[in-house]
């Protein structure tokens, strides 16, 4: 007669690195009563899945799920997919591709708050497309966190609109693997504005690709980011290793009408020179416009002295604690001087060793 499980009362359990070795007696370790399941499955491959797919028959009112290192062969595909399609109440889920039945089941759960997915590439025709939701309903229709890895921003585009309507999303991540464009970025941009309609406090958009290796670097317009104006309580923006951005000061001072509660705003340029239309001028508008403003990580050419006494008095922030200007030219030390005041908290500026600048003794 079998044993049963080893802690019958078990509500939380981690594994970092399960292998081929520890998967066939994984079982003794999995009581009905688990909430919290966190496994490493970076060694896995090859070896009888059986285990991970009767996870959800097992252990049925798990909460949370993160499957890391969750490779992208089939039978694990397969395994985890059926792990999922037994949990009902599934809250917390962070994992690797899924097969079209796992995300059916999620659409129909309408339990998951919190979900970190890794988007297959659509040209692997064993992985079949995770787009399949139907446009009648509201895809995670309780997730307030959403994180996605894909290979391309349309891939992560497409998904957000296979959502059709996410009313309580508060923070979105999404991270391409692949150098993409600024058409890409605008049509993800619109697909976010048109699904998020309670306007989310945390944007992050970027990618792992070298774009600073590129020979023709993607420039980001305003017009490509514009629909995020629609984020009225937008609170943290970072967009970050697209290529770089072509702002001006007309274009801080929309973004200050519209995030009249930004805390964090990076936008990063990865190459040089970027096309400077960011002048003191617009930085001041932005930092006395939005008194919540705690980082600013911003390119502007600091040589165009296109301010006036006037302007430079008035009001500081206080809020500011995080400065970074990318490879901004700051070869006029008076630019300097007047940044520094207009931040009035410039003692508790922290340094960011990986920003550089041309300021010249």
């Amino acid at each position: 007669m079998e044993a049963g499980p080893i802690c019958p009362q078990l509500r939380y359990l981690e594994c970092t690195d399960i292998d081929a070795e520890m998967l066939p007696k994984f079982h003794l370790f999995l009581p009905p009563t688990l909430l919290v399941l966190k496994l490493g499955l970076w060694a896995i491959e090859g070896s009888d899945l059986s285990v991970l797919s009767l996870l959800g028959t097992q252990c049925p009112f798990v909460r949370t799920a993160i499957f890391k290192g969750h490779p992208g062969a089939e039978d694990v595909i397969s395994a985890v997919s059926q792990a999922i399609c037994g949990w009902r109440h599934l809250q917390e889920l962070h994992c690797g591709p899924l097969n079209r039945k796992a995300w059916a089941h999620l659409s129909e759960t309408g339990s998951l708050r919190s979900g970190a997915f890794w988007l297959p590439d659509p040209i692997v025709a064993s992985i079949p497309s995770p787009l399949a939701a139907s446009k009648r309903m509201a895809l995670f229709p309780e997730m307030s966190d959403l994180h996605l890895t894909s290979h391309t921003v349309t891939q992560a585009t497409g998904f957000v609109e296979s959502m059709h309507h996410t009313p309580k999303i508060c923070h979105i991540s999404i991270k391409s693997t692949r150098e993409s464009t600024s058409q890409n970025i605008h049509a993800l941009c619109i697909a976010l504005s048109n699904r998020a309609l309670d306007s989310p406090s945390l944007l992050k958009l970027s990618s792992s690709d070298l774009i600073g290796n590129s020979t023709s670097p993607p420039i980001i317009t305003f017009e490509a980011i514009q629909p995020l104006l629609s984020f009225r309580s937008l609170r943290i923006l970072e967009i970050e290793r697209f290529g770089t951005f072509a702002l001006d000061n007309e274009a801080l001072k929309i973004f200050a009408m519209a995030w009249p509660n930004l805390e964090i705003l990076r936008l990063d340029h990865n190459v040089w020179p970027p096309p400077f239309g960011i002048t003191f001028r617009g930085l001041s508008h932005l930092v006395k416009s939005c008194p919540n403003l705690k980082g600013l990580d911003l390119a502007f050419d600091a040589t165009k002295t296109d301010y006036t006494e006037e302007e430079l008095g008035g009001a500081s922030n206080r809020a500011i604690t995080l400065l970074g200007v990318f490879n901004s030219p700051l070869s006029d030390v008076g630019i300097v001087a007047a940044l520094l005041k207009l931040c009035h908290s410039y003692q508790t500026l922290r340094p960011v060793p990986e920003i550089y600048s041309d300021l010249e003794p």
